[in-house]
C-alpha cells in the first residue's frame, strides 16, 4: 500500500505508527536477523555471494568507485553484477541542480585523499553520456567494468573527447539502451535505493565510497575474504602530516535541523575538532526538509534511518526509542533557541534535543522536558519560558537557511568553516565531510 510519507510523518494523531516504524528501520536487532534470513535464503536457492553495483555514467561519484571494483573481486569470493542506471528521480532530490554541482565539487575535493590526481572536468555533454551509455548497454558483461574504466577516462580527465570517433559510432539508436536504464532504474528502487555508484547486496544498500566500509564488514563477517589477499579496498591518506598545528583561531557554523538522524550522530565527531583545535563553534539551525515542503518517498526515508543507525553505532552513537519532532514539538524547541544561544548553549541545546528525539524518544514539545533541559544547561527557566512558542525564531532560521544555500548546501548538517575574520569560507555538507574540515583546518594551520 502506498504511504506519503512526508503527510505520515507530519500527522500527529499517528506519531505512534510513525516513530515505531522509524525505529524498525533504525533497528540493529532486526538488521542482523534480516541478514541472516537473507543468507539462510541464498544457501536455499543455491545462488553465488553476488554484489550490484549500479553505475551512472555522469555520476562524478563512478571516478572513485569504479576502480574499487577490480579490488573488490580479488579480495572477496564474489561476483559483481554492474547495473545500468540515470539520474536519481526528482523525487529523491529535493535540490537537482544543486545537487549535480555538489557532487560535481565534492569529488574534486576529495578526490586526491584516495590517490586520485588527475584534473577532474566539468560534467560530460550530453552526447558523450548518451553514446557512453549506449556502449555499455551493448558490451558483455564479463567487459562492463573494464569498458566503463575507459569511457570513464574519456568523460572526466584533461581533455574530454569525442568518443563517438573514438569508438567509430556515427549512427545509434537510443531506444534500447533507454529502455535498458529504465530497467536498472526500477531493480535500483526495488532494491530501496536511489543513487548510482552504490552498491547492494542481499537487501542493504551502500552509498559508494563513504559506505564501502559496512559492504566490507559485512563479507567479512561471511568469511568472504580470501587469505592471500591483504591490499586495502580503501586507502585514504592525508594529504599534510598531522604535526604541531599553529595556533591559528576558525570559525566552525553547523546547520543542524531537530528531524535529522545524521545530525544527532555528527555531534561527537564534532565535539572532538572543537577539543583538538582553536575553534569558536556558531550553531544556526535550519527547519527539517519535510517542514520546509520537501517529500522525500518512503524507500528513501528507510534508508536514511537504516543508514544513520548504521554510520551511528561505527561512532558509539545509537539510534534508539524515536520520537519524531517534526511540526509542533519541533516550533516550540525552535521557539526557546535564539534566547538560549544568547547564553552560548545553542549547540548543546540543540545536542541534547537531538539526543531526546533519536535515542531517548521524547517529545521535545513538551513544556515540562523543555524546563528541564533548560535546568540542566544552568539556564534561568523563567527568563526563557517567556520566548515559548513566539514566531521570531522562524526569520532566524530563514536567514540560517539562505546562507547555508549560499554554500550549495540544502541537506544537513552542514558545515561552513571560516577563518576568524570569517574569511576564507569553506562549506561542506553532511557527517561524512567532518574528516575533510578537519584537513582544510590542518591545512590552513601548518
Amino acid at each position: 500500500m502506498f504511504i506519503n510519507l512526508t503527510n505520515f510523518l507530519k500527522n500527529k494523531f499517528m506519531a505512534r505508527s510513525r516513530n515505531q516504524l522509524m525505529m524498525k528501520w533504525s533497528s540493529e536487532k532486526l538488521l542482523i536477523k534480516e541478514r541472516k534470513k537473507r543468507e539462510k535464503l541464498r544457501i536455499s536457492e543455491n545462488r553465488e555471494h553476488k554484489i550490484y553495483y549500479y553505475h551512472q555514467v555522469d555520476d562524478p561519484y563512478s571516478i572513485l568507485v569504479l576502480p574499487l571494483l577490480k579490488k573488490i573481486k580479488l579480495k572477496y569470493n564474489i561476483i559483481i553484477e554492474c547495473i545500468l542506471v540515470g539520474i536519481p528521480s526528482k523525487k529523491t532530490t529535493p535540490e537537482p541542480d544543486m545537487f549535480q554541482i555538489h557532487c560535481l565539487n565534492d569529488v574534486r575535493n576529495i578526490a586526491p585523499y584516495y590517490g586520485q590526481k588527475k584534473k577532474i572536468n566539468d560534467l560530460p555533454k550530453k552526447k558523450n553520456v548518451d553514446i557512453a551509455n549506449y556502449i555499455l548497454s551493448r558490451c558483455d558483461k564479463t567487459n562492463f567494468i573494464e569498458t566503463a574504466s575507459v569511457l570513464m577516462e574519456d568523460l572526466w580527465f584533461e581533455k574530454e573527447l569525442d568518443i563517438s570517433k573514438k569508438f567509430s559510432i556515427e549512427n545509434f539508436n537510443l531506444n534500447e539502451t533507454i529502455s535498458i536504464i529504465k530497467k536498472g532504474n526500477l531493480i535500483r528502487k526495488k532494491n530501496g535505493y536511489y543513487n548510482g555508484s552504490s552498491f547492494y547486496y542481499e537487501g542493504e544498500s551502500y552509498w559508494g565510497i563513504d559506505r564501502l566500509n559496512h559492504l566490507e564488514m559485512r563479507l567479512k563477517h561471511l568469511g568472504l575474504e580470501k587469505s592471500e589477499v591483504h591490499e586495502k579496498i580503501i586507502n585514504r591518506e592525508s594529504l599534510k602530516k598531522h604535526g604541531e598545528i599553529i595556533n591559528n583561531e576558525f570559525e566552525l557554523t553547523i546547520y543542524p535541523s531537530l528531524n535529522s538522524p545524521y545530525t544527532y550522530i555528527c555531534f561527537p565527531k564534532i565535539k572532538r575538532l572543537l577539543k583538538k583545535y582553536n575553534i569558536n563553534m556558531i550553531t544556526k539551525p535550519v527547519l527539517p526538509m519535510l517542514m520546509r515542503g520537501m517529500h522525500i518517498p518512503r524507500y528513501k526515508g528507510e534508508y536514511i534511518l537504516m543508514d544513520s543507525a548504521r554510520e551511528g553505532r561505527l561512532n558509539g552513537i545509537n539510534l534508539n526509542k524515536i520520537y519524531s519532532p517534526l511540526g509542533k514539538p519541533a516550533e516550540l524547541a525552535y521557539s526557546l533557541f535564539p534566547k538560549i544561544n544568547e547564553f552560548d548553549k545553542g549547540f548543546l541545546y540543540i545536542e541534547k534535543l537531538t539526543i531526546a528525539s533519536f535515542h531517548d524518544g521524547i517529545n521535545i514539545g513538551q513544556k515540562s522536558f523543555l524546563k528541564s533541559l533548560v535546568d540542566e544547561l544552568n539556564l534561568p527557566w523563567e527568563k526563557i519560558k517567556l520566548e515559548l512558542g513566539n514566531n521570531y525564531w522562524r526569520k532566524i532560521l530563514e536567514n540560517n537557511l539562505q546562507e547555508m544555500y549560499e554554500g550549495n548546501c540544502w541537506g544537513v548538517p552542514s558545515f561552513k568553516l571560516t577563518d576568524k575574520n570569517n574569511k576564507n569560507p569553506f562549506y561542506q555538507w553532511g557527517q561524512d565531510r567532518i574528516w575533510l574540515i578537519e584537513e582544510e583546518i590542518i591545512k590552513r594551520s601548518c
